[in-house]
């Protein structure tokens, strides 16, 4: 048994704990020894003591767990610890040599959602692997369900672990506000580790849905789900999907209902995924009883304050910053989406996207008219359906295509060559324009009721009908789906839509 002992002439604490013969593999070492300060008291000593040899020998129970295989279920508390024990991990490994910036940068560029319009980190195979690590180190076989919440924690964590490691990249080395915010982690005693699985997991009830062939979402809409029901499953303290009830239900939208997130957001996002998860459920046999039935959720829309398009002086700030953006640290391709982004938006009312997945063989010509084609194989249009957009004549005065040509084949605002294990459901375009949305908010336009990107959609759309062009050229402009069935007959020519576009007036804008 070990023991707590003294030395008598340095003054010093120490004891050994001998590993059991069945475990000491899986432990890696035959003994464990540890040291305290001369300095402890005999009382702060046997604290210290017996709160180090109380987690050797949970560890040691959890190896024996493991080899028999019974998993462990963990708490959410105890799920945002052990992730912060990796992100501190991860921290100490870097800080005093965090490198060149520009590939913390890249990372954290990696790991952009599917859509800039969803929530959600996207997966890291080295981050799943670090996870495993960790968990054969402290000797956990979890749960699947708690090894996935891990795992998706520390894909939360990683965002901020870059942007620390470029801050001290920088010279920054002032305390991290966010490793001080997590609880620390004190591995689960063999008293908590007994608790069983429900027999219907709410969050596995969502993984079945997730992968159902029959779902509309798409796999981004599945990843913010993912983080929304895991917000429901940490106010209910449990994942027993058949203890759910109705009172449940509306319990969590009260809870959620906190002045943080607007009602469309609650309604349409954080409790369509829960009735939809659960009624899926229920569909099919998986649930009991339903628990959604006869639920019904109305909210109070928004008082619209103001435009959701960009003012005139918020469109003059963010062209007139694009004409002067000097290049910096950024690459050519970013300076140029910093340069020709906003103008393009702004005489196209297309999505940010659909210009920043733009190709050099896009950038062409049809009947003699210099053009944009939008289209499905650069990347996603919402519609999926092409469309010709006519460039207006200040576009092609400033030089647009004249740069486009001289430019060699492939992406015009992003690099294909710096993505990093990226995938066809996450692309480069879309971080092109989160980049651009940070930028807007830099350079002043930081009102929150217009979207720093959206914003030129709404204006245009304003400027459009003010300068007199229809409503069904306006519309094919944008993208937008025709109003009935008769006028989804029939294309527009692109003389024509040239023609409309050159009503809009030429933005007064000049650089410092």
């Amino acid at each position: 048994m070990a023991k707590l002992e003294r030395d008598k002439k340095t003054g010093s604490w120490a004891s050994r704990k001998v590993i059991p013969e069945d475990v000491r593999e899986a432990y890696g070492k035959k003994n464990e020894v540890k040291r305290w300060s001369a300095a402890l008291s005999s009382r702060e000593a046997t604290a210290e003591w017996r709160a180090w040899l109380d987690a050797v020998e949970a560890r040691i129970e959890r190896l024996r767990r493991s080899k028999t295989g019974e998993p462990v279920t963990l708490s959410h508390r105890e799920v945002v610890a052990l992730a912060g024990q990796w992100y501190k991990e991860r921290v100490k490994a870097h800080e005093d040599n965090p490198g060149d910036p520009h590939g913390w940068d890249a990372a954290l560029d990696d790991m952009a959602p599917d859509n800039p319009d969803h929530e959600g980190w996207k997966e890291q195979a080295w981050i799943v692997s670090d996870i495993d690590t960790l968990l054969q180190n402290e000797g956990l076989a979890l749960h699947s369900n708690s090894r996935a919440a891990v795992t998706r924690e520390a894909h939360e964590l990683a965002p901020s672990l870059f942007r620390l490691m470029v801050r001290r990249a920088d010279g920054d080395y002032r305390p991290d506000k966010i490793a001080s915010a997590l609880p620390a982690w004190s591995p689960p005693s063999p008293a908590q580790d007994v608790s069983k699985s429900p027999a219907v997991s709410f969050m596995g009830l969502f993984e079945e849905y997730a992968v159902n062939p029959d779902k509309t979402p798409k796999a981004s809409t599945m990843e913010a789900w993912r983080r929304m029901l895991k917000v429901f499953v940490a106010y209910l303290g449990h994942d027993d999907a058949e203890r759910i009830t109705a009172d449940d239900i509306r319990g969590w939208r009260q809870s959620l209902s906190d002045g943080t997130r607007k009602a469309v957001t609650i309604n349409g996002s954080y409790l369509a995924a829960l009735l939809t998860v659960l009624r899926w459920g229920f569909a099919e046999g998986r649930l009991k009883t339903n628990p959604t039935e006869g639920l019904t959720f109305r909210y109070r829309r928004d008082v619209r304050q103001r435009e959701a398009g960009f003012t005139d002086a918020e469109a003059a700030t963010i062209l007139k910053a694009a004409l002067s953006a000097p290049p910096g640290r950024n690459t050519p391709h970013r300076d140029r989406a910093r340069r020709w982004i906003p103008w393009l938006c702004a005489y196209t009312g297309a999505r940010v996207g659909e210009i920043a997945q733009l190709r050099k063989q896009d950038v062409t010509r049809r009947d003699g008219v210099p053009l944009l084609h939008i289209t499905p194989e650069a990347g996603t249009v919402k519609t999926n359906r092409y469309r010709f957009v006519p460039l207006h004549s200040h576009l092609i005065d400033q030089g647009f295509v004249e740069m486009v040509a001289a430019l060699p084949d492939g992406p015009i605002f992003y690099d294909p060559s710096n993505a990093r294990g990226g995938s066809v459901e996450s692309p480069q375009a879309d971080k092109v324009g989160q980049r651009l949305a940070v930028w807007v908010r830099e350079i002043g336009v930081n009102d929150s009721r217009v979207q720093p990107n959206h914003g030129w959609r709404h204006r245009f759309k304003t400027k459009g009908r003010t300068a007199g062009i229809p409503h069904d050229a306006l519309d094919a402009i944008q993208g937008h789906m025709a109003g009935s069935e008769g006028r989804k007959y029939g294309d527009h020519e692109v003389a024509l839509l040239k023609a409309e576009i050159e009503k809009l007036p030429r933005y007064q804008i000049e650089s410092d």
